[in-house]
């Protein structure tokens, strides 16, 4: 077996400080809340001591009213009630046993003591939000990248956050923009949440032959802002619909088109919507069209103009040439010819130029609107905070005004009109060989769960059937379209493949647990494994914009690695989709070509046809290979940051070609309490120095019902801490919601953010609200241990630590006699 790690890291870094989270923290309140609950614990158990000897000591009692009287302290000892005003009442002093007088001496001072620790906690936990939480709240706000991100994000709230009456400093509780800025704190200092502008980028280096080093004296931050790729795409289709905005408007044949007995079929370009996010879907089609119709497109050009295709229309359908061709272009027979591709830097500039070179007058007004829009962005990305909602609300409005004017009158919102994309510069980190027995255990966990892809077994089945043990596909799309409709189906049924050469690819997101990087080399660290995804690269691209000079060494470095991790003498080549509307998949170059699929805008100096293509079978390693017609091998990538689909059809069974294994996961992890358990916890789970799994625990509603919203802070926090202890719970962990519900439904149902998990202090009631916010709407909640905490953070800044996640790419070979895949 052998093991390569990226030369290139991504270090993920935290917007604030950690310790501002440590502010946060209330060890006084904490103690308080000990005392108040040893102090009950030392009452019920001498109040059950009591309770024993009472029953055995009223019935001897002579006086009824004694008897009465004493009966009535054992029930104020079962209800765990003070019984000293009932102690005034009895009508005679009652000689008892000496042990007995000492054990109700002592429940009435715990009792003295539990009445001051309830005062007392409440009156600590006040001054520790008001001298510790809210000021460490007010003062992220004076932190630059938060102060944006926030603005951004929730540009209300940040400018709720700069009133005063706003926060409850000398009151009880706390207020909602407390309890909301609080909750952006947390994730912007204890998580790195991908896709966040709470976060930044950092390059690191892997030099094994070295040691490691952190140099971060003088950070400085560069931010990449641009507009949503798909709102100017949109508005692109709108004007390129017919003549109105353009004099003329060049076509293209669809690159898939082929005719078979009067029939068109192809691969049909369908713009949707993609958890919120604009996506290019592609559905096969077939389509009969009259004779003469058929004819005619076949004789166009592969490219040709609108106005020379309605002439020609013309000559057979007269006046009704032009619905003709709007049908052809429904269809997607017929599309207009891109004006950008997804590696291009500024799609919005392509169509201005594009509208003040073609266009007619309303052209040349769209034009003018979108240079308002380009001005308002620009704006925008330099503007303070306190400024960011403003222009954020004009470009919003610009852009309905626009949607408008090209006549897109009901179209869905875009969960987001802009993006940032956000590095730092001015460090220096390398890491060396401490990490080295870290990569080994990694490959090692790795390699024995290789197994073959249940998509790869059917394809692979399906090739051999078709084209025979070491035979070659000349016409690669029509494979895929004779496959795609049997696909899901083939693929519960078992297969099994003998490949004897496992190698895979996989991208791993994890955490050091280390108090500082120079430690690294000492003792080897713990590695907490946060994500692990097959396949290289498309993690680390999804950081690299277009039009960010600061992220240009990581793709020169990344595209080295792609070349480096490929076949010996393959030309690796990318397959974009979507990357002219979608800012999730585009991004810079970092292969020298990408593949021409139907439908995909790509730069024609970069360009490798799909025609080009041919897929053969390797008998010496029984696996699928591309290959030139020149015989050249060819190792195609699928580089986007959106997970594949299956409906993406054609296009997702490619990817699948070019993945032949994937990683086992276990479906159930150890668990100590049965699945009808109100608390189930599972242990941490570690394969030597990686932490697979943190110490994890699963809660059902109804075990945390006693927590009622209407309840004091205090007596919430009490009862919590009463749970923690029973349950063994941290004192501080990651909190998050069980929907029940797939990703999709949770994002359309806006319930999303119940998902993600959350840092919180059990003693902090700014936490324990949140908490039960998502106790309202979940039907279970998960605790997970926050690990590393915040005394071994390797990262530091001017005297603070950052919490960080390392973005890593290993490449492990494993040589395996037979893989099995029972679906």
């Amino acid at each position: 077996m052998t093991i390569e790690l990226s030369p290139h890291i991504l270090v993920r870094k935290a917007a604030l400080p950690y310790d501002i989270l440590s502010q946060a923290q209330l060890p006084k309140t904490r103690q308080a809340l000990a005392q108040w609950n040893s102090a009950e614990a030392q009452i019920q158990q001498l109040g059950q001591q009591l309770q024993d000897f009472l029953y055995d000591w009223i019935p001897a009692q002579a006086d009824e009213k004694v008897r009465h009287g004493w009966m009535s302290v054992r029930r104020a000892l079962k209800k765990q009630k003070n019984p000293s005003r009932l102690l005034l009442e009895l009508p005679t002093p009652t000689p008892w046993p000496a042990e007995q007088l000492q054990q109700l001496q002592q429940l009435l001072q715990y009792w003295q003591q539990l009445e001051l620790h309830k005062t007392s906690a409440a009156s600590v936990l006040q001054q520790e939000l008001d001298l510790q939480v809210r000021p460490a709240l007010q003062q992220s706000l004076q932190q630059a990248d938060f102060a944006h991100a926030l603005a951004l994000n929730n540009p209300r709230l940040y400018h709720k956050a700069q009133q005063s009456n706003q926060w409850n400093f000398g009151k009880k509780g706390t207020s909602k923009t407390e309890r909301s800025l609080f909750a952006y704190v947390a994730r912007a200092a204890a998580k790195t949440s991908p896709l966040s502008t709470f976060m930044a980028n950092l390059p690191a280096q892997f030099v094994p032959e070295q040691t490691s080093v952190l140099q971060a004296d003088r950070l400085s931050t560069a931010v990449s802002a641009e507009i949503n790729r798909g709102v100017i795409a949109r508005i692109c289709r709108f004007c390129q619909q017919d003549l109105r905005f353009f004099k003329d408007i060049q076509l293209q044949k669809n690159p898939s088109l082929q005719w078979q007995q009067g029939a068109a079929t192809l691969l049909a370009n369908v713009h949707i919507e993609l958890l919120g996010r604009p996506w290019r879907q592609q559905q096969p089609l077939s389509t009969r069209v009259p004779t003469w119709l058929a004819e005619l497109v076949q004789q166009l050009p592969e490219t040709v103009s609108w106005r020379d295709v309605e002439e020609r229309l013309a000559t057979h359908a007269g006046a009704a040439a032009t619905q003709w061709l709007e049908q052809l272009l429904d269809l997607d027979v017929l599309a207009a010819v891109p004006l950008w591709h997804g590696q291009q830097a500024d799609p919005l500039q392509a169509l201005i130029d594009a509208l003040h070179s073609q266009g007619t007058a309303q052209g040349q007004q769209v034009a003018v609107q979108l240079q308002q829009l380009q001005q308002l962005c620009l704006a925008c990305s330099q503007a303070l905070p306190a400024d960011i909602a403003g222009f954020s609300q004009r470009i919003e409005r610009q852009i309905n005004a626009l949607y408008l004017q090209v006549g897109a009158r009901f179209v869905e919102p875009y969960q987001s009109n802009w993006s940032e994309t956000v590095w730092q510069q001015g460090a220096t980190i390398r890491f060396g060989r401490g990490l080295l027995p870290l990569a080994q255990q990694i490959g090692h966990s790795i390699a024995k769960r290789i197994q073959v892809d249940p998509a790869y077994a059917v394809l692979h089945h399906a090739f051999i059937e078709q084209f025979g043990a070491g035979g070659c596909c000349t016409d690669i799309l029509q494979f895929l379209t004779r496959v795609q409709p049997s696909f899901l189906k083939q693929l519960q049924q078992a297969a099994t493949v003998t490949l004897p050469q496992p190698r895979l690819g996989v991208t791993v997101y994890g955490q050091l647990v280390a108090d500082s990087v120079h430690s690294l080399e000492q003792q080897t660290p713990q590695l907490v494994l946060n994500l692990l995804y097959e396949r290289l690269g498309w993690q680390a691209c999804r950081y690299l914009p277009v039009n960010h000079p600061a992220s240009a060494n990581t793709a020169g470095l990344l595209r080295d690695w792609l070349n480096q991790a490929a076949e010996e003498g393959a030309e690796v080549v990318e397959i974009a989709l979507s990357s002219e509307c979608n800012p999730l998949q585009s991004h810079q170059y970092v292969t020298s070509r990408v593949l021409g699929w139907p439908g995909e805008p790509v730069e024609p100096e970069r360009c490798l046809p799909l025609a080009d293509l041919q897929l053969r079978h390797d008998s010496s390693s029984n696996q699928l290979k591309f290959y030139r017609h020149d015989g050249t091998p060819v190792q195609l990538c699928y580089l986007g940051a959106v997970m594949p689909l299956p409906d993406w059809g054609s296009s997702y069974l490619l990817i699948k070609l070019t993945e032949p294994f994937h990683l086992v996961r276990p479906q159930h992890l150890f668990q100590t309490a049965p699945d009808d358990a109100l608390v189930r916890h599972t242990p941490r789970i570690t394969e030597g120095p990686l932490v697979l799994y943190r110490a994890t625990w699963r809660v059902k509603r109804q075990a945390l019902a006693h927590l009622q919203a209407e309840m004091p802070d205090i007596e919430r926090l009490r009862l919590l801490a009463q749970f923690c202890q029973q349950h063994q719970l941290p004192e501080r962990c990651f909190v998050s919601g069980d929907l029940g519900l797939s990703s999709l439904d949770a994002q359309e149902q806006n319930l999303d953010r119940y998902r993600k998990p959350m840092w919180c202090d059990f003693s902090n009631p700014l936490c324990v609200e949140h908490m039960l916010k998502v106790l309202d709407v979940c039907e279970q909640l998960t605790f997970r241990e926050a690990l590393p905490d915040g005394l071994q953070l390797w990262f530091s800044h001017n005297n603070q630590n950052y919490v960080t996640e390392l973005q890593m790419e290993v490449l492990v070979n494993s040589q395996l006699t037979e893989v099995r895949h029972v679906a």
